[in-house]
This record gives C-alpha cells, sequence and structure tokens, in this order.
C-alpha cells in the first residue's frame, strides 16, 4: 500500500513539473536563429538571436474559456508559442557621421562594445488562414499560419504560466567614469527592450559633448512587424531575410527549425 501511494505521488509530481500538453501530441519545438546586420554596407556589426519555443493547445492556456466553449457545444481552436530559452549577441561598432561643429565640418562618433543578453522575449501564435465559424458539422479548422515575434510586454512560459513583463524590476547600470576619458551624461530614457544586454550603452561624441543613451537591438523590429509564414511540416526548416530601416540599412537573415528535439541545434553559435 505504500509502495502504491509512492508511486501515485510520483506521477502527480511528474504532471505538475512536466509542460503543458502540447496538441494531444509530442512536444513540437521551432527553434529560430536571427542575424541582423545593423549598419549596411559594413556587414562587421552583428547581432545575433537563438529562441526555441514550443507549441501550446490554446485550450490548454485558458482552460477556464475552453471549458466553456465546450459546455456550450463549441470548440476553443488554436495554438500558442510558449518560450523555452532565448538568447542574444552583439558584435561592437563604431561608426562616424558628418555634423558641424563651431560652424565648421566635422565628425559626430557613435560607439558600443560587444556584448551578450541578460534577457530576451518572445512569443507567437499558430492559427487558421481559414478560422473556424461553428457552422454544424464544421470540421475543425487546420492551423497552417505561423506569427511570432520580440516582445516587452507578456510572455507565456514553457509550463503555461503568463509573465507580465510590465510589473518586473530591471536594472539598467548607466555610465562608468573612467579616469582620462570624457566625463558622459546619460540622456534619453532606459526601458525594458525586447533584448537587453549586459552593456545596454551606446556612446555618443559630439564637439565637447559626450553622452551615452539606450542601445536599441534591431530586434525591435520583430516587436512591431511579427514575421507570418506557412507552418513547415515537422522535420523541415523555413529559411528568409527582412531589409527595414532607413535606406534599407538594416538586414535580418532568419531561420527556423520544427521538430521534436527541445535543444536548439545553432544554441549560441554564429552560424545558419
Amino acid at each position: 500500500m505504500k509502495k502504491a501511494s509512492l508511486t501515485i505521488l510520483l506521477c502527480l509530481v511528474l504532471m505538475i513539473i512536466a509542460p503543458t500538453t502540447v496538441l494531444g501530441g509530442p512536444n513540437v519545438y521551432w527553434h529560430f536563429t536571427f542575424k541582423a546586420f545593423v549598419d549596411l554596407p559594413d556587414t562587421n556589426p552583428q547581432e545575433w538571436a537563438w529562441v526555441t519555443m514550443v507549441e501550446i493547445d490554446r485550450a490548454n492556456v485558458f482552460q477556464d474559456q475552453a471549458r466553456e466553449a465546450r459546455q456550450a457545444g463549441g470548440r476553443f481552436e488554436g495554438a500558442f508559442f510558449a518560450q523555452v530559452r532565448a538568447a542574444a549577441w552583439r558584435s561592437s561598432h563604431r561608426y562616424l557621421r558628418d555634423t558641424r561643429c563651431h560652424d565648421r565640418p566635422a565628425k559626430k562618433e557613435v560607439f558600443w562594445a560587444e556584448s551578450e543578453s541578460i534577457s530576451a522575449y518572445c512569443h507567437g501564435m499558430l492559427y487558421s488562414s481559414q478560422p473556424f465559424r461553428g457552422r454544424p458539422g464544421e470540421p475543425p479548422a487546420r492551423l497552417d499560419r505561423f506569427r511570432f515575434g520580440f516582445t516587452n510586454r507578456k510572455v507565456l512560459h514553457e509550463n503555461g504560466r503568463h509573465e507580465d513583463l510590465s510589473s518586473q524590476a530591471h536594472v539598467f547600470v548607466g555610465p562608468i567614469r573612467v579616469e582620462g576619458e570624457a566625463r558622459e551624461e546619460t540622456k534619453g530614457g532606459f526601458s525594458l527592450q525586447v533584448v537587453n544586454y549586459q552593456d545596454n550603452l551606446e556612446h555618443h561624441r559630439r564637439c565637447e559633448d559626450a553622452w551615452v543613451e539606450q542601445h536599441n537591438t534591431a530586434f525591435t523590429h520583430f516587436n512591431h512587424n511579427n514575421l507570418e509564414y506557412d507552418i513547415p511540416p515537422v522535420g523541415d526548416y523555413l529559411f528568409g531575410q527582412i531589409p527595414f530601416g532607413p535606406s534599407h540599412k538594416n538586414n535580418i537573415v532568419w531561420e527556423v527549425h520544427r521538430n521534436g528535439n527541445r535543444e536548439h541545434p545553432h544554441w549560441k553559435v554564429k552560424t545558419m
């Protein structure tokens, strides 16, 4: 009797800590890799991001609403991306732009240091391009499209828990005074970004002025413009690129692998 009780207890523990069931079958993972060129035509300054998401049945995330839909004779269709892990890296970079000082031609200098992320947040969903309309005898809608983006608002974790990022406290380190170097002021606001680096500073020099601002990650592009494509079969992958910014000076190359393996195939490796 004691052995049976221990077995039941172990099963309950495993049910609690295991990831939420994904669409009634084995877990399906999406492994994204992003390579951003941030100052073309110079291809040296780059940002990389690696993200693993898992498909979670929408009914498992919103269980109360799903139960109400079933009681009303309907269905609660769709699936979400839940974040498993995410990381990013930024190369160092320095560039000059024309300006004027004391009514004479001069150069403005902007630079930042190489840094790894301390946090990165993503979200997304799988949906049907032909939504279910609830007609009698109508089969369930087939999920054939996906939507993915970076976010600084809410993130769904693989255990089904939603995290409101606006309620989290984040510490930002300002400029550090170094003897013999220009004293830097801090300009602009600092806030939680979709990707947050250990060194989140962008340094500016113009005439006799020196200041720092918060560095804006290229992946903010996906906070306003989601990646949307047809869902690839399990075991397959997609590849593409997105030019953006003034005169298309930024370009993001991306790929995603969809499979049943929880481990990212290129985790923190700068290759595609």
